[in-house]
């Protein structure tokens, strides 16, 4: 019983200490999944920022290209005007380990995307818990400032240069209950930041 206990003990992975600007980017997101409409304000103020296809990134003197410009926030906005209030997502711990796990492999392989192998978003998610429902990811890439996790939700949200919009369905998915967030540095785009979902985990 004593070994089965060491064993256990070894083998735990440790806890994940959440930086601000990952516990923040939870907070934007269930404001924009919760308050949908108030979450148009901030997309009418970023909006103001640009200049043809270019806007200042906020908190910094970097001057950010877009593919689509102002078209594809005039998109979004007019998505939240339809979309109804969704419940808040719960921090998720192994959720938030799987994104750590890519975060940490990107910042030397310099890579981007959802990952392969080993790292594909299937395998790694279910690494980190036994997850029921549906599960998921949204990757954002940019320099981000360390207490604005707005910033990381309105790129997600307005999806620029995706014409999928697959980060915004992520982000108002209503089968998500849960969520884990991870940002690290990344040699070409500053940070990365990686969101985790799943709809529920077994036994919780």
């Amino acid at each position: 019983m004593l070994r089965t206990l060491i064993l256990l003990l070894l083998f735990t992975p440790p806890a994940f200490a959440a930086t601000g600007l990952e516990r923040v980017i939870l907070q934007e997101l269930n404001v924009a999944r919760t308050q949908p409409d108030a979450y148009i304000r901030y997309l009418e103020h970023y909006r103001r920022l640009f200049k043809d296809k270019t806007y200042t990134q906020p908190g910094t003197n970097l001057l950010i290209r877009t593919e689509e410009g102002t078209t594809a926030i005039d998109e979004a906005i007019t998505f939240l005007r339809r979309q109804r209030p969704l419940p808040p997502l719960r921090w998720a711990e192994g959720l938030a380990r799987s994104g750590a796990e890519l975060v940490q492999a990107q910042a030397k392989n310099k890579e981007t995307g959802h990952g392969s192998g080993r790292l594909a978003m299937g395998r790694r998610i279910q690494r980190h818990g036994r997850w029921t429902i549906a599960i998921g990811e949204a990757i954002s890439y940019g320099p981000y400032v360390a207490d604005r996790g707005r910033d990381v939700i309105a790129q997600l949200l307005v999806d620029d240069g995706v014409p999928s919009r697959g980060h915004r369905k992520a982000l108002f998915d209503k089968d998500y209950r849960l969520a884990g967030v991870s940002c690290g540095p990344h040699p070409t785009f500053a940070t990365a930041c990686v969101i985790d979902f799943a709809g529920g985990e077994e036994g919780k």
